[in-house]
C-alpha cells in the first residue's frame, strides 16, 4: 500500500513533514483555483470581498511560490517561508487573515518535522493569530472554520494521522454548514461563506495528501462526493442579479478598499489596528515587528496611509473603488480598472510577473525566450479598458518594439524606457495621477534605482579590463561587468563594494535555476558582510540570469 509523502511510517505515522506541507498547498491551489468563480458567485454581502476566490488563490499561489525548490526542508523552515510570502502576496480580506493564519501556524513549529499534538497547538495559535487580525471579528466567516478546525485538532490527539486528517475535514464542513445559521445574510441567500468555502478547499490539499490510499481513502472520497453535492446546491441557491434592482440601493457607506504594506521597527500592531479602527472599517492588520499587510475600507484613505506613515515606511498601496464592485456585484457587469493609466509591464519570468501585478500592473506580458512583437502589445493594448496607456519594456532590445505599437495603437500611449526589471517595477511604485504625471513620477523613479545581473559566460572575452573565462559567472551592473565567480553567489559577492554607496536596500530576485536555499544563503551572506543594508528575496523564476538584483 503506498504512503503520502512526508509522512514517515507506522512510528511515525502522527508526524507532520516539510514536504508534507508543500505538496498539500500545491493541492490547496489547485482545488481553489478550480472553484474560484464558485466562490467568488457566493458573496453576498453589500460590501462584497467580489473576489474571494481570486484574492484566495493568489494569496496562496504566493505561498507556495515561496516553496519552490525548497526540496526536504525542514518542516519549521517551509512554514516560515511559507508564511512569509503569503503575507507579501496577501489580496482582500480573506487572503489577509488567511496570510495570518499561517504566520501564526509558523510560529507553532520551529522543528523538522511536527507530532499530531504540536501540529493541533500550532493550528490553535494561528487561528488566535487570525482573529487578533481582524479589528471586529464575526462569526459565520472563515474564522469560525478555523477555530472549528483548531478545537477538532485538539480532540483527535492519540489518533492516526490519516483518520484525524479526514476528521478535520469532516468537523470544516459542519462548520461550513453551521455559517448560514450565524449570519442572516447567508440564510436569505441560501448559501455559505464564501471564504469559509475557500478555507475548505485549501484544508481538502492537506487531507488529501495525509490520506493518500490509507485506509481512510473510500471515507474521504464518499466524503468529498457529498461536498459535490452541496456545491451543485450553493451554485443553484447563489444571488442572481435583481433584473429591477435600483441603481445602487444599498450602496456602501465607505468608498475604498485600501491594502498596503508597512515596513518598520517594533511594529505595534495591536495599537495600528486600533487607531485605524477609529476612522475606518473592515480592519485588518497582520505581519510581525517588522512589516505588516494592512487593509481597510474608507472614504479618506490618504488620512489612513497618513496612520500607516508614522509608524513606519508605506508600500505597495492597493486602492479598489468599493462603490463601482458593489454596482458590478448588483448588476453583473464587470467592473473597470480604477485609473486613468493601463500600465503594461513586460518581464521574463513567473515569479516577476507576480510581483508586477501586485504592485499595479494593469497587463503583463511574459517574455522568457525573446521580447514581444508589435502585435502582441497591440493585443495588450486593445485588451486595457482605460484611453491612456504606459508600456514599460524593461530590456533595452524592446524599446523601439514598444515604440512602434505606441505610433500604430488609437489609444494615446506611452513608452517609458525602462530597460532592466529593476527600473519597471520602481517604475510601478512610483505611478500614480494623470498620463503627464505617471511619466514623471516613472522618469523619476528609474533613476533610484541600480541594477545588477549575473549570468554565465558563455566565451573567453576581456570587458572593461576584466578577464572573463567561458563558463564563469560573471556579475554586471548597470551594463557594465565588474566581477566574476566560480558560483553566482561568488561573482555577486565580488561586485558589492565596487558598488555600494549610500543605498539601503537590495532586492535579490532568484531565478529558476537558482534554489530558495541557494538564494538565501546569498543574502545571509549579504548581510553578514554588509550589516547596515537591508536584503530581501524573491523568486523571480527569469530563465537566464540566475540574479536579477536591485539597489535602492
Amino acid at each position: 500500500m503506498s504512503r503520502p509523502r512526508g509522512v514517515r511510517g507506522e512510528a511515525r505515522r502522527a508526524t507532520i513533514t516539510g514536504p508534507c506541507v508543500r505538496e498539500a498547498m500545491e493541492r490547496a491551489v489547485r482545488h481553489l483555483a478550480e472553484h474560484e468563480e464558485l466562490i467568488n458567485a457566493l458573496n453576498v454581502f453589500p460590501v462584497p470581498d467580489g473576489d474571494t476566490g481570486t484574492n484566495m488563490v493568489l494569496t496562496v499561489q504566493s505561498a507556495v511560490d515561496g516553496l519552490r525548490e525548497l526540496g526536504d526542508a525542514s518542516l519549521g523552515k517551509t512554514l516560515e517561508v511559507m508564511a512569509s510570502r503569503a503575507l507579501l502576496g496577501a489580496r482582500g480580506n480573506s487572503g489577509v487573515i488567511l496570510a495570518q493564519y499561517l504566520v501564526g501556524l509558523s510560529q507553532g513549529v520551529d522543528s523538522h518535522r511536527a507530532s499530531w499534538q504540536t501540529w493541533a497547538e500550532a493550528l490553535a495559535r494561528a487561528t488566535d493569530e487570525a482573529y487578533r487580525a481582524v479589528a471586529e471579528p464575526k462569526e459565520g466567516t472563515i474564522l469560525t472554520l478555523m477555530r472549528a478546525v483548531a478545537e477538532e485538532a485538539k480532540r483527535l490527539q492519540g489518533k492516526p494521522l490519516p483518520a484525524a486528517a479526514l476528521a478535520l475535514l469532516s468537523r470544516a464542513n459542519e462548520a461550513l454548514a453551521q455559517t448560514q445559521e450565524m449570519l442572516p445574510e447567508l440564510a436569505e441567500a441560501g448559501v455559505v461563506d464564501s471564504g469559509g468555502l475557500g478555507y475548505l478547499f485549501a484544508l481538502r490539499g492537506f487531507v488529501e495528501q495525509v490520506v493518500g490510499e490509507t485506509e481512510m481513502a473510500e471515507p474521504l472520497r464518499a466524503l468529498l462526493e457529498e461536498n459535490r453535492e452541496r456545491m451543485e446546491a450553493y451554485t443553484a441557491a447563489r444571488r442572481e442579479p435583481a433584473p429591477d434592482a435600483p441603481a445602487l440601493r444599498d450602496t456602501p457607506s465607505t468608498r475604498f478598499c485600501l491594502q498596503f504594506i508597512l515596513q518598520g521597527e517594533d511594529l505595534p500592531l495591536g495599537e495600528i489596528r486600533e487607531r485605524l479602527s477609529r476612522e475606518t472599517a473592515s480592519v485588518v492588520v497582520v505581519g510581525g515587528p517588522t512589516m505588516a499587510h494592512v487593509h481597510v475600507h474608507t472614504n479618506d484613505p490618504d488620512s489612513a496611509l497618513g496612520i500607516g506613515a508614522t509608524y513606519g515606511e508605506v508600500g505597495r498601496v492597493k486602492l479598489d473603488d468599493i462603490h463601482r464592485q458593489y454596482h458590478d456585484f448588483v448588476f453583473g457587469t464587470k467592473g473597470e480598472v480604477t485609473g486613468p493609466v493601463a500600465l503594461i509591464a513586460v518581464v521574463n519570468g513567473e515569479g516577476l510577473a507576480e510581483i508586477a501585478r501586485g504592485l499595479g500592473a494593469t497587463e503583463v506580458i511574459v517574455a522568457d525566450k525573446m521580447n514581444p512583437a508589435v502585435g502582441e502589445l497591440l493585443e495588450a493594448i486593445g485588451r486595457v479598458p482605460q484611453a491612456q496607456v504606459v508600456i514599460l519594456p524593461n530590456n533595452e532590445n524592446g524599446i523601439l518594439v514598444a515604440q512602434h505599437a505606441a505610433q500604430l495603437s488609437e489609444k494615446e500611449v506611452r513608452v517609458v524606457p525602462t530597460t532592466t526589471i529593476p527600473q519597471g517595477l520602481a517604475a510601478l511604485l512610483a505611478a500614480e495621477g494623470d498620463l503627464a504625471s505617471t511619466v514623471a513620477k516613472i522618469e523619476g523613479a528609474m533613476g533610484r534605482v541600480r541594477t545588477g545581473e549575473v549570468t554565465t559566460s558563455i566565451r573567453r572575452t576581456n570587458l572593461n579590463g576584466l578577464p572573463i573565462q567561458a563558463g564563469e559567472y560573471l556579475a554586471i551592473w548597470d551594463s557594465s561587468p565588474m566581477s566574476t565567480g566560480k558560483t553566482p553567489e561568488e561573482a555577486l559577492l565580488r561586485s558589492l563594494p565596487q558598488v555600494l554607496g549610500q543605498e539601503s536596500l537590495l532586492t535579490l530576485f532568484y531565478g529558476r535555476e537558482v534554489t530558495n536555499a541557494q538564494a538565501m544563503g546569498l543574502a545571509d551572506a549579504i548581510r553578514g558582510q554588509f550589516p547596515n543594508l537591508e536584503v530581501q528575496i524573491y523568486y523571480g523564476g527569469q530563465p537566464y540570469h540566475h540574479y536579477i538584483v536591485a539597489l535602492e
